[in-house]
């Protein structure tokens, strides 16, 4: 959930501790919004492809009946 800057300081922990709000300004003026890993660098999840195949492989063979 993304708080704006002007009520980040009502809610506890919206800001790492020592960060003033002018702070938080600045690096979401200069970062913009909060956007998913997949827009800012499309291989993130391409890279996890392979693990996630292992993954549903060693599930899938798990429920199989053993090869005697």
């Amino acid at each position: 959930m993304f708080v704006p800057p002007s009520r980040s300081s009502k809610i506890d922990g919206a800001e790492p501790p020592g960060v003033t709000t002018e702070e938080a300004q600045a690096r979401l003026a200069q970062e913009g919004p909060n956007v998913l890993p997949s827009e800012k660098e499309p291989g993130f999840f391409m890279a996890l492809l392979p693990t996630l195949r292992l993954t549903a492989n060693y599930s899938e063979a798990s429920f199989r009946d053993p090869v005697l």
